[in-house]
């Protein structure tokens, strides 16, 4: 692996520019004393960048949402021959698509929160019945985003369409999915096998974009505080859905825990952020997988 010669892609055009750098340099900074490693920051059109990526053996794909993570990149890449880590452009795409992925959790018999579906040119008003039917709190966000970005906890009909209007500033499809009040976790997928959960206690009420990215905003628990059978449970549906979506290499499955143990899948990262923050590193460190080694096994996996 010593003489591989690597590409971090990072950067983009998306909402999640600012963690995308932020990933790409905690990989950098860890990977060049050993490997043969550039860092490429990049925006506005990708292609203009296809002959200097083509020139690495491997591309590690540190973009989040948008064109880096909704399988975009991914079929440029597929057409180009360039060989690149993470999930493949029809994986990517699905993942990305939270109305496709809990689709097909619910053929898995994988439990997810009830919801619907509407896009831009829906009238909120019209809508209302079926909104009040699904029962306040509810959460309002983008189909295709990350990061919580867009998101809102409604807890009152009043305040829907500031909610829509919100998300509407970055998907024309949007998703009202009831609230489950309770714990938030996640399941780390690493090659064919699950990491320990991770417990995250925000700061705020929602484990918002300050909480995900600014250091103190967060506390973490690893392995989290549940019964071992149903951190089990929880562990073998997020590999099931990893591969139902024929995922690859790595991906962080996110849920909600309610008081009677009874845990709901909200979405599936296949870029799953790797700053000093990020829940998937913590994950393998409790596993005792350093940084370096989980960043070398993505690679053994993607070449």
């Amino acid at each position: 692996m010593n003489d591989l010669q690597l590409i971090i892609l990072c950067g983009g055009n998306s909402s999640e520019r600012e963690v995308s750098l932020s990933t790409g340099k905690a990989i950098y900074d860890c990977l060049k004393a050993s490997l043969n490693v550039e860092l490429l920051q990049y925006e506005n059109n990708i292609e203009d960048y296809i002959l200097q990526l083509k020139q690495a053996d491997l591309v590690f794909i540190a973009l989040h949402g948008g064109e880096g993570e909704n399988g975009e990149i991914q079929s440029l890449f597929e057409k180009n021959g360039i060989k690149y880590t993470g999930s493949d452009s029809k994986s990517s795409a699905l993942a990305m698509d939270k109305n496709a992925t809990k689709i097909i959790g619910e053929k898995l018999n994988i439990s997810t929160p009830n919801w619907l579906m509407f896009n831009k040119n829906d009238n909120i008003e019209k809508l209302m019945i079926d909104i009040i039917q699904l029962g306040f709190p509810i959460v309002i966000k983008p189909s295709n985003e990350g990061s919580t970005v867009g998101l809102s906890i409604v807890k009152s009909e009043n305040k829907c369409e500031q909610a829509f209007n919100l998300a509407l500033q970055y998907s024309d499809e949007i998703m009202v999915e009831a609230f489950i009040p309770g714990r938030e976790l996640t399941v780390g997928v690493l090659g064919d096998a699950c990491l320990p959960i991770v417990e995250i206690i925000p700061k705020h009420d929602l484990y918002d974009y300050d909480c995900k990215y600014k250091t103190g905003m967060s506390e973490y628990i690893c392995p989290a505080e549940i019964d071992n059978v149903l951190a089990e449970k929880m562990q073998k549906d997020a590999l099931k859905l990893h591969k139902g979506l024929s995922c690859r290499h790595y991906s962080r499955v996110d849920y909600r825990l309610n008081e009677r143990s009874e845990y709901y899948m909200l979405e599936i990262n296949t870029l799953p952020g790797m700053t000093s923050t990020s829940l998937i590193p913590k994950a393998g460190k409790a596993n005792n997988i350093s940084f370096e080694e989980f960043l070398k096994k993505i690679i053994r996996l993607a070449i």
